[in-house]
């Protein structure tokens, strides 16, 4: 009786293991790297050690689940690929649940624009809250999350997130290779996300619409 019980359980937990999905990874991962946050007094950290930080922060969630990561990803920590996947994934989903990861992101966004003026590309410009760029469609790389690459003509060539449902979204996804290297507006707006393998947060440039002639 106890063999069986014991086979019972060591089936169910590979079955309760291999039900572990991508979106109920993130929630996980999420929820355990917001108490890290929550944990912290971002008054006391020095500036210059914002990205470190950060990195220390989200190292326990990700530690402790390395083995469903490689599932899920295709990749472990060695693979920067994969790991860059997955830190903007779960840098997404604490942006949407984490009220202390929001706060550590604006404090790192104010140090990003202290030490960065931002030269706006002259071809962009703001538009209610949102910037437009206009230029060439050279491509659209498909993966995990979607890009766009455009070239402004002048040598420039901006890439462009494909997050979410925008104006013409559909159009691009049934016939995208004919409006390849033709001229294209995109309206856009950006987004702070963490870069886990560079050890920085980055601001991407997500797509809202996009104008196809």
């Amino acid at each position: 009786m106890k063999k069986i019980l014991t086979l019972v359980a060591i089936i169910a937990c590979f079955t309760t293991k291999a039900q572990i999905t991508k979106d109920s990874l993130l929630k996980v991962m999420s929820n355990e790297a917001c108490e890290e946050f929550a944990k912290k007094d971002f008054s006391t950290i020095d500036k210059k050690n914002l990205e470190t930080e950060m990195g220390m922060l989200l190292a326990p969630a990700m530690m402790s689940h390395l083995d469903d990561i490689e599932r899920i990803y295709g990749g472990g920590m060695t693979d920067p690929d994969a790991m860059r996947k997955m830190g903007m994934d779960l840098s997404m989903k604490l942006a949407s649940t984490c009220p202390k990861f929001i706060e550590f992101s604006m404090k790192m966004a104010g140090k990003s624009k202290e030490d960065n003026s931002k030269v706006k590309n002259e071809n962009t410009s703001d538009v209610n809250g949102e910037a437009i760029i206009n230029g060439t469609l050279l491509s659209i790389n498909p993966g995990d999350i979607t890009t766009l690459s455009l070239s402004d003509g002048k040598g420039k060539t901006a890439k462009l997130y494909w997050l979410e449902y925008f104006d013409n979204a559909d159009v691009l996804r049934t016939n995208g290779k004919k409006y390849l290297n033709k001229k294209v507006t995109v309206n856009y707006t950006e987004k702070s996300v963490y870069d886990f393998v560079r050890k920085n947060y980055k601001t991407i440039k997500v797509v809202t619409s996009i104008d196809l002639q």
